[in-house]
């Protein structure tokens, strides 16, 4: 039983900690989506992929702030 608390445990800690920058990526995304739309012209691929990765990075840059404490409690 203790062995199932730690595997919750663990999971809901993964959780906490990727679920920022999930949803950063996801409204990124979603406003990539909406520019394809308004301007098809305009190449997804050359534009995006830098746009995410840069807009995940930045999410994990700001949310580096406030990991330690939530890790010390953690452990």
């Amino acid at each position: 039983m203790v062995l199932v608390d730690w595997a919750g445990t663990i999971f809901s800690t993964g959780l906490h900690i990727a679920l920022p920058i999930t949803a950063a990526l996801l409204a990124a995304n979603l406003a990539l989506g909406m520019m394809t739309r308004a301007a098809p012209q305009l190449n997804i691929f050359s534009v995006g992929f830098p746009i995410t990765l840069g807009a995940g990075f930045l999410t994990l840059y700001c949310s580096l702030l406030y990991l330690p404490p939530y890790l010390e409690r953690f452990w």
